[in-house]
């Protein structure tokens, strides 16, 4: 009888196979999370993951299709160590302890759902077995911990984690946002959680993400060594500034505030310089930019290269004071991303960012939002300058597909073809450089397309010299994309 064509598969093709069939852990934490805000720099969620308690999917089945995909998959260990541990059901601690086996010695990513955790009846035997095997974590995120699970995680006795020699990301999530109680009783019942990620017991910890309402700058953390700080809507604005006065060393910053109190206790006035800070990406989720947090205007940030300012459609960010922390830095950015309400005069305002941030060679608006109408005009060369005179690609970023009919077409047109090689006209400023690319950047993690009927002048420009193409938001600014037509 001839051989079987799987059996003639090289196993290193079935093993790349079985692993592109594993979703990203971000996608796992969607399914499995309703409503949850997912954190914006985790490296943990960029790794392959399954839920290790579903035997339906992920490596589980597997192994039970034939005897070669069985034998390779259980020898396969990238195959069982990045996983989500949500809701335990019947011998969940078997199933747990086969995939820690399985994973060999390998670093562990997962994420675990700590209120489902606690409310199955050997909790502790699950946390047991994740703790025995700490000296193996790489990226973990913690949703909604409590004091029970911090207690059963450390287990009796000493009530510390560890060893912790191999952890480089620790996230913490919350998708009950009055869950302030369990963390009050945290900080008064067990001080030592403060201390489970301490100084000396994580030499390779540098990113903390807080999804959670948790104080982290009372955490006793190695913060000179943190370089990824994402902190989301739960956490006070002061604690952002907290946290990044800690942590000098910063490269990587995301910071949400969705309430304009904070403690005035807060010490500001002290100029703030965080000189590696490469990417700053803010959101802004109430609506006037006259209560932002002092400290705020401490920044200087000499090696930025990237900033993101969004906003709410209604919601009003302090574009003015970020134009004067880009003139207080001389940074040398390149992407600027920008949403919401301008309030003030909007052309002032907006010009003097722009004036501020003259090296960008990229810039992303949200056509969603009423900025739109302030940035594209402000962008024509001949009637307001070289503004931004080094840009190569516009982006026009929008929630929904139908977006694109709120632009003005003729006045993007307009604006368009001032900076055409084709179009250049006489007394064109020798230093401004041709833009090359316009982006229709699309909020959806599906096949990326616009409707049809799309603006013809679109067609007309591509004609002109201008490459139209579209891309979804969350792809890299600097990657290409397709064509539109």
């Amino acid at each position: 009888m001839p051989e079987s064509p799987v059996y003639r598969l090289p196993t290193e093709i079935l093993s790349d196979v079985l692993l592109w069939t594993l979703p990203l852990s971000s996608s796992v934490l969607e399914e499995s999370i309703d409503e949850a805000d997912i954190p914006t720099f985790s490296a943990a969620l960029s790794y392959p993951s399954f839920r290790v308690f579903d035997i339906t999917k992920g490596p589980w089945p597997f192994t039970h299709v034939c005897k070669r995909w069985r034998e390779t998959s259980i020898s396969l260990p990238l195959l069982w160590c990045s996983f989500y541990v949500g809701t335990p059901p019947e011998g969940a601690v078997h199933l747990l302890s086969t995939c820690l086996s399985r994973s060999a010695s390998l670093p562990l990513i997962f994420t675990v759902k700590a209120d489902d955790i606690c409310d199955y009846g050997d909790s502790q035997g699950i946390l047991g077995l994740l703790n025995s095997e700490s000296d193996r974590w790489f990226a973990i995120q913690i949703i909604n911990s409590s004091f029970s699970f911090w207690r059963d995680l450390a287990g009796p006795g000493s009530g510390v984690i560890g060893p912790l020699s191999f952890l480089k990301e620790i996230g913490f999530v919350s998708t009950t946002p009055n869950n302030f109680d369990n963390h009050d009783t945290l900080e008064i019942t067990m001080p030592r959680l403060f201390d489970m990620f301490a100084r000396g017991r994580t030499p390779k910890l540098d990113s903390v993400i807080n999804y959670d309402s948790y104080n982290l700058s009372s955490f006793n953390l190695r913060w000179s060594q943190i370089v990824t700080y994402d902190g989301a809507h739960l956490v006070a604005p002061h604690e952002h500034f907290r946290v990044m006065r800690l942590a000098p060393s910063l490269t990587r910053c995301s910071l949400v505030f969705e309430t304009e109190e904070y403690d005035i206790r807060v010490p500001h006035g002290k100029p703030l310089t965080l000189s590696h800070l490469r990417i700053l990406r803010t959101e802004w989720f109430f609506y006037s930019e006259d209560h932002i947090c002092p400290a705020l205007l401490d920044l200087t940030l000499p090696a930025l290269r990237e900033l993101s300012i969004v906003a709410r459609p209604h919601s009003s960010p302090p574009f003015g004071t970020f134009a004067s922390i880009l003139r207080a830095s001389g940074c040398p950015l390149q992407y600027l991303e920008l949403s919401g309400v301008v309030s003030g005069d909007p052309i002032k305002v907006i010009r003097s960012l722009l004036e501020a941030a003259s090296t960008i060679s990229h810039l992303r608006i949200w056509i969603n939002t009423p900025i739109r109408e302030t940035v594209l005009p402000l962008l024509n060369v001949q009637k307001f300058g070289p503004l931004v005179p080094r840009l190569r690609c516009l982006d026009l970023a929008q929630e929904e597909a139908r977006d694109v009919w709120s632009l003005n077409m003729p006045v993007l047109a307009d604006t368009v073809r001032t900076r055409l090689e084709s179009r250049r006209p006489e007394g064109y400023e020798d230093d401004v450089v041709t833009l090359h690319t316009v982006r229709f950047a699309l909020n959806t993690k599906d096949r990326i397309r616009l409707p049809a009927g799309i603006p013809p002048i679109l067609e007309v420009l591509q004609g002109e010299g201008l490459n139209v193409a579209v891309c979804r938001t969350s792809d890299e600014w600097r990657s290409s994309s397709p064509a539109l037509f």
